[in-house]
C-alpha cells in the first residue's frame, strides 16, 4: 500500500509540476502510469489493486490499462487469467492491439496448464485473432513459434513462419531462431536446420550466435559431431563470434558419441582460448556429467579436461563438487574423488575448510582399503592437507 501511495503521489507531482490540468485523457494516462509501474514491482496483486482504486476513482480503463494487466498475468504465466481480461476487454468495447496479442501468446511459456491443454488453448489463441480480424505480424508469430517449439508442436512452428514468409511479413533473427529452437526442442532433423538457414540467409537476416547455438543443439540432439563442429567452424568462417554456449554444446556433442573421443573435446577447450572464449559453469559440469555416462573416457583425460575448463574460467558450484565426491564415495572410485579434490583445492573451488573435511573423508576410506593405489592416494591427500 505504501509503494502504491507513492507511485499514485509520484504522478501527481509530476502532472503538477508541468502544470496541466487533469482531463480524463491525462487522467488515463497518470493511472496507466500507476498501474504499470505496481505491475511491475509487484505483480499482479498489485497492479489489480490499483486497477480497483482507479475505478473506484471513475476512470474507465482503456486498452493501455488493459494491455498492462495482461502482460502482468502473462509474466506469472496465468492463462486463464489472461484469457478472462481479453473477454473483459472484448466485452468493454475495445479491440485487442498487437501487444495485447503476444502477452495472451507468452502466457502459455512455462503454462501452469498440462502440455495438452496448453497446446489446444494457445491453438485458441489464433482463432481468437480471426475472431477480431486481426493477422499475426512478426511480433505475434514469434511469440507464437516460441510458444508452439516449447510446446513440441514443431511442425505448427515452422508452417508459421513459413506463412509469415508468403504474406510478406519479413520474419526477423529473433523470429529464425526461436524456429530453430523449436527444432532442437522436438528433436528436428538436420536438414529442416539447414534449411531455415539458407532461407535467414536468403531473406537477408544475418544469423546471429543464437543462431548457431540452436543448430548445434539439434546436431547433439542427432549424436552428430561432425555436422556440430562443421556448423561451429561455419560460425566462425561467417564472422560471428562464437559464445561459450557454442562450444559448450559441441563440447557435449564430442563427449557424448560412442567412443568418447576426450582428444576432440580438448581441441575444443583450445579453440575456446585461441576465440577469447571463457569457460563457465555449464562447461565443467558438460565435462563431469560426460565422464559420468561415458566409460571411454578415462580419469586422466577427465581430469585433464576439468583442468582446462577451470583454466578458461570455469567455476563450479561447491555444492557439484559435493555431489561428485559423494557420488564417487558411493561407488568407491576414491582415485577420481582424489583427483577432482586436488583440483578443487589447486584452484581454490571450494572452500578451505570443506576441503579439509572431505580430505579426512577420504582418508578414512582409503586407508585399509586394501587399493593398489592407496598409498598414492594417501600422498596426494597429504599434500591436499598441506595445500588446505
Amino acid at each position: 500500500r505504501a509503494d502504491e501511495a507513492e507511485a499514485e503521489a509520484e504522478v501527481q507531482e509530476r502532472m503538477r509540476s508541468t502544470g496541466l490540468t487533469p482531463d480524463s485523457t491525462l487522467r488515463n494516462s497518470m493511472w496507466n502510469s500507476i498501474l504499470s509501474k505496481q505491475a511491475r514491482a509487484g505483480g499482479v496483486r498489485s497492479a489489480r489493486n490499483a486497477w480497483t482504486r482507479m475505478v473506484a476513482a471513475g476512470i474507465a480503463p482503456d486498452k493501455v490499462s488493459y494491455n498492462i494487466l495482461i502482460a502482468a498475468l502473462a509474466r506469472e504465466h496465468d492463462v486463464e487469467g489472461a484469457w478472462a481480461e481479453l473477454l473483459s476487454m472484448k466485452n468493454a468495447g475495445l479491440n485487442p492491439s498487437e501487444a495485447t496479442w503476444v502477452s495472451l501468446i507468452t502466457a502459455h511459456l512455462r503454462s501452469k496448464d498440462s502440455a495438452s491443454e496448453a497446446s489446444f488453448s494457445v491453438l485458441q489463441v489464433e482463432k481468437a485473432m480471426k475472431s477480431f480480424e486481426f493477422e499475426h505480424t512478426v511480433p505475434t508469430g514469434t511469440a507464437m513459434i516460441r510458444v508452439l517449439g516449447q510446446l513440441g508442436l514443431k511442425d505448427e512452428a515452422l508452417n508459421l513462419l513459413h506463412q509469415l514468409r508468403k504474406d510478406g511479413k519479413s520474419p526477423n533473427v529473433r523470429t529464425y531462431n526461436v524456429a530453430l529452437n523449436a527444432l532442437a526442442e522436438a528433436q528436428g532433423s538436420l536438414w529442416e536446420a539447414e534449411r531455415l538457414l539458407m532461407q535467414m540467409r536468403q531473406d537477408g537476416v544475418q544469423p546471429i550466435p543464437t543462431t548457431y547455438n540452436s543448430i548445434i543443439k539439434v546436431c547433439a540432439e542427432h549424436h552428430d559431431y561432425a555436422a556440430g563442429v562443421f556448423f561451429l567452424a561455419f560460425m566462425i568462417q561467417s564472422g560471428v563470434k562464437p559464445s561459450v554456449d557454442s562450444f559448450n554444446s559441441a563440447l557435449r556433442l564430442a563427449l557424448d558419441t560412442a567412443e568418447g573421443d576426450a582428444s576432440k573435446a580438448r581441441e575444443l577447450l583450445v579453440d575456446m582460448e585461441l576465440h577469447n572464449v571463457g569457460a563457465n559453469e555449464i562447461t565443467f559440469n558438460t565435462i563431469l556429467g560426460a565422464a559420468a555416462r561415458n566409460a571411454f573416457v578415462t580419469r586422466p583425460e577427465m581430469m585433464k579436461l576439468l583442468q582446462l575448463a577451470v583454466e578458461r574460467g570455469a567455476r563450479p558450484r561447491p555444492s557439484v563438487l559435493e555431489s561428485m565426491f559423494e557420488i564417487y564415495r558411493s561407488q568407491q572410485l576414491y582415485m577420481e574423488a582424489v583427483s577432482l579434490l586436488g583440483l578443487a583445492v589447486g584452484y581454490r573451488l571450494m572452500p578451505p575448510a570443506k576441503c579439509l573435511r572431505e580430505e579426512k573423508q577420504l582418508r578414512q576410506e582409503v586407508q585399509g582399503s586394501q587399493l593398489r593405489e592407496e598409498t598414492r592416494m594417501l600422498l596426494t591427500l597429504d599434500r591436499i592437507r598441506q595445500m588446505s
